[in-house]
């Protein structure tokens, strides 16, 4: 089996707060956002370059992470194990999400006959919190918890263009964008336009820029 290459880094977004800060938890937790769709494997020292930690930190975390079940080694390959799934499944669990979201997205999928989500912003990307998928026979697949880059996600864009001016202009300074289609937006100053546009119609629409065929409409609440 080929191991992928890591291509992204994992971002630690650190903030310290009235000078309080777990630095080994958000490293820890670093180390579990290595893994995902396009890494399911990693090695080491793979995992030390998504991270931008050292090979002999990354691999304590590894260990640690081993010994708690959240991943599984095998030679020199690391992989999450289903134990992980339990971190995330704790809070739509507790803010019961899929129950007081459904009667709100329901009647938009029954109308238009498309799939509705409930999205957050989370650092770069948009969380879907609840998803109402539709009956086509074309789906876009999407889980509770997946995560896609708010950028190319009307969803996103729909949040990002209502952000105070600092708070977008710090979000843009540090973005990393990837040319998913021949369609998506790969310059800020386009991106800046884009979000400028939403403000004027109070909705985003994303036209094969995530993938290839798929249309979305994002607005915020």
């Amino acid at each position: 089996m080929t191991v992928p290459t890591v291509t992204a880094a994992v971002t630690l977004r650190v903030v310290t707060v009235g000078g309080l800060l777990a630095s080994s938890l958000a490293r820890g937790i670093a180390v579990l956002r290595a893994f995902g769709p396009g890494t399911p494997e990693l090695t080491l020292s793979q995992v030390a370059a998504a991270t931008q930690l050292s090979p002999a930190v990354a691999r304590r975390f590894l260990l640690t992470l081993v010994q708690l079940g959240y991943l599984r080694q095998t030679d020199r390959r690391f992989v999450l194990t289903p134990t992980v799934m339990e971190i995330g499944a704790s809070y739509p669990d507790s803010m019961n999400l899929a129950e007081v979201a459904q009667p709100f997205l329901q009647p938009v999928r029954d109308e238009t006959g498309d799939s509705v989500s409930l999205t957050t912003l989370a650092g770069d990307d948009i969380i879907h919190l609840a998803h109402v998928q539709t009956e086509r026979m074309r789906r876009f697949a999407v889980t509770p918890g997946s995560r896609v880059p708010a950028y190319v996600s009307a969803s996103g864009r729909a949040m990002l263009a209502f952000l105070p001016q600092d708070r977008l202009d710090g979000h843009l300074a540090d973005l990393d964008v990837e040319q998913r289609t021949p369609y998506t937006v790969t310059s800020v100053a386009d991106l800046r336009e884009r979000l400028a546009e939403v403000r004027r119609k109070g909705y985003a629409l994303v036209v094969d820029e995530l993938d290839m065929g798929i249309t979305v409409i994002g607005v915020r609440s």
